[in-house]
């Protein structure tokens, strides 16, 4: 018995539930319910009883309860097919107009209602107040006065329907006492449906309070997947911003070593470059001299607070931080410095910094230099990245240097040695014949190497009256100009090296020609067209450019080179400048 209660119950709440659906309208939803309750309890405990005591006591009247009893069980089919509006109807006016003319034909003229019935119709009366939605105002309007029409009229229409059968029964006695009982279980029956309304909703109030939870709980997890997100993505670039400025300040050391010339002056360029770069304080450059077993770290440049500095300075390996990180070839990073510290031990002056870092510049295991600098504020990871990657090129520029001198030195030896061969001919004599064939030989070949290099000379001499010549990186920067350029330029060399060569561009020239201009030559093919320039003095010059790009051993383009010829007459040049426009189909 206990196994098939749930079973049974889950059918009866699937039977009260006939005809809802999700996509009906909340209000209607929430009404179907108590519709069927109403029905199926009408039908249950008003239909039936009443058609089993009209049968026995007054047998012509029985259709009526028998017939509202069934029209109130067909709303659950109605409900299920749909006709919501008409299975209302039936349970809100069919009870309480039969129900009126069953007590209108049990009374006399001169009798009061039956009670029973008379309890019955006010029950139906509070059905529209039940199954209809506050919004259906009109419905439920049009129900109450309907219902009020029948209960007061009915001393008016008794008269209507009456019979001659004597309602005693239903009046007195234990007949009456059950009538009474079906009416209060009528009213208990739209009670129920009011009470199933309510769970309903508080059902219904409860799945919305749990769906804004959870969606409460989804809008939470996002928030926080969007703050890590942004974080993460702040992160990323910051430490980007940080990678670009690491990247321009090599980039920034090249070029200033790119552009020395002296060697002095290279290092108090790279050292007082590196000091504004990065905003520090003080820096010092030492380099190792004397390569020898016992090596000397000499001070070669220093710059402090925006100034340069002049301070000779000798350290010997393993003395100070300097000689420390010469013997250890690590760089030394201190937050923490006692009073005096700097003075006595880097020689960078007299002020107590708050950081201090001396970076080895090391290439091919070997250390060429070291550098120090000092800062009220404490290095972070980039800029040590920065220094690291910066010692590195430093580095092999001194190991380059040192290269060209020990070169020069050793031509030099050869020039002395070459003289002491000279002084010793004396002593030679048995091999002039040979040596003075061996001289001839040379001789011959110096003077076909003079001619050559004469031959070379009128060339390139002629070459550079005749002809605009230049040189540029991949990016477009300027690195060599000839004075043939200078001059129809005016501007100086100086001027021009480091330069974009779109310092020469005239506004007149479609940017449509510079594109295939610059699509041309990154597909390594030669480019040659008629072009506009805009000299120093804004005035105009034509001529006929030819870029060549130069492949290194690789077969990569590593620089570009340009051949121009001056065009004079401006006429001839802008027909020939149209002319080209038509052939590259460019609008000018």
């Amino acid at each position: 018995m206990s196994v098939n209660t749930p079973t049974s119950k889950s059918a009866f709440l699937r039977l009260l539930d006939t005809g809802i659906h999700d996509e009906l309208p909340i209000h209607l939803k929430r009404r179907i319910r108590p519709t069927n309750i109403i029905g199926l309890v009408i039908f249950a405990f008003v239909g039936i009883p009443f058609s089993i005591i009209t049968l026995f006591y007054f047998p012509p009247l029985v259709w009526y309860p028998g017939v509202g009893g069934l029209l109130c069980a067909s709303v659950v089919l109605l409900n299920k097919q749909g006709a919501y509006d008409a299975s209302r109807i039936i349970v809100t006016l069919i009870p309480i107009t039969l129900g009126a003319i069953y007590n209108a034909s049990l009374s006399a003229a001169h009798e009061d209602p039956l009670p029973s019935v008379y309890l019955l119709e006010l029950s139906f009366s509070l059905i529209p107040l039940v199954i209809y939605d506050i919004k259906e105002k009109t419905s439920i309007f049009f129900s109450i006065l309907v219902c009020a029409i029948i209960i007061i009229t009915f001393p008016i229409t008794k008269h209507w329907f009456h019979s001659a059968y004597d309602s005693t029964v239903l009046r007195s006695g234990w007949l009456s006492t059950v009538a009474i009982l079906l009416a209060i279980t009528t009213q208990l029956g739209c009670v129920l449906g009011l009470v199933a309304i309510g769970k309903q909703a508080e059902n219904e109030s409860e799945t919305s309070r749990q769906i804004a939870e959870s969606e409460k709980r989804k809008l939470e997890i996002e928030k926080e997947e969007n703050i890590k997100k942004s974080e993460e993505l702040q992160k990323n670039q910051a430490e980007e911003k940080k990678r670009q400025w690491t990247n321009e300040g090599v980039s920034l050391i090249s070029k200033v070593i790119r552009e020395s010339q002296d060697d002095d002056t290279l290092y108090d360029k790279i050292v007082s470059t590196v000091v504004k770069y990065m905003n520090v304080n003080q820096g010092g450059l030492f380099l190792i001299e004397n390569d020898s077993d016992t090596p000397e770290i000499v001070l070669r440049a220093c710059y402090a607070y925006g100034r340069k500095k002049f301070t000779d300075k000798a350290i010997a390996p393993g003395e100070g931080l300097v000689g420390q990180a010469y013997m250890e070839r690590q760089y030394i990073y201190l937050t923490e410095i006692p009073q005096n510290y700097v003075r006595i031990t880097s020689g960078l002056g007299h002020a107590t910094p708050k950081a201090l870092i001396v970076m080895p510049l090391i290439t091919n295991d070997t250390v060429q230099g070291i550098i120090e600098l000092a800062s009220f504020q404490t290095f972070e990871a980039h800029e040590i990245d920065f220094l690291e990657k910066m010692g590195e090129i430093l580095a092999s520029q001194i190991n380059n240097q040192k290269v060209v001198k020990q070169t020069q030195f050793l031509l030099r030896q050869a020039q002395e040695q070459s003289e002491e061969l000279r002084a010793q001919e004396e002593e030679m004599r048995q091999n002039m014949e040979e040596l003075s064939a061996t001289q001839e030989h040379a001789q011959r070949q110096m003077e076909e190497s003079k001619s050559l290099y004469d031959q070379l000379q009128t060339r390139e001499l002629v070459f550079g009256h005749t002809t605009i010549l230049s040189e540029a990186d991949l990016n477009g920067t300027i690195t060599f100009v000839n004075d043939k350029l200078c001059q129809i330029s005016k501007y100086s060399r100086e001027e021009l090296i480091g330069r974009e060569h779109n310092i020469f561009r005239h506004h007149d020239m479609p940017s449509a020609l510079f594109k295939r201009f610059w699509d041309t030559i990154k597909r390594g093919e030669t480019f040659r067209s008629i072009i506009k320039n805009k000299a120093k003095d804004s005035s105009h010059y034509w001529v006929d450019a030819t870029i060549v790009p130069i492949r290194d051993k690789e077969g990569k383009i590593e620089k570009y080179i340009g051949a121009r010829y001056h065009i004079t007459d401006d006429q001839i040049a802008e027909q020939m400048y149209a002319k080209q426009l038509k052939t590259f189909e460019i609008e000018a």
